[in-house]
């Protein structure tokens, strides 16, 4: 865990620095004519993007174990527990005004 947390810093900077958030968010919640990917309850649509933008394998874990750190165990819970900003996100808590902010759990929200 200690790992995991010195790294965290890094491996966000190069994540978001790649754009791997703002791919990810244009998958599931495409602005525009774009069709709307699901999440299926894993990181499928991520793995796919990071081999995409050039993510060695080795680097993947380190990146799928700093996300797991901060509450994301699939790829929506990445845009809503990671990610500063996201359309998803931003979608989510447009359509529910007043609620409290919590970390969301896969299942816990709507697509």
């Amino acid at each position: 865990m200690d790992d995991v947390a010195s790294i965290a810093p890094y491996v966000i900077q190069v994540l978001t620095r790649s754009r791997f958030f703002d791919l990810l968010d244009h998958r599931l919640c495409p602005d525009g004519a774009g069709t709307r990917a699901k999440c299926g309850g894993d990181f499928a649509i991520s793995r796919s993007l990071l081999e995409q933008i050039g993510f060695p394998a080795e680097d993947q874990a380190d990146a799928f174990a700093v996300l797991n750190d901060r509450g994301a165990f699939c790829d929506c819970e990445i845009l809503y527990n990671v990610a500063v900003e996201s359309r998803l996100k931003n979608e989510y808590w447009q359509s529910h005004p007043g609620e409290k902010r919590r970390p969301f759990a896969h299942g816990t929200h709507r697509q």
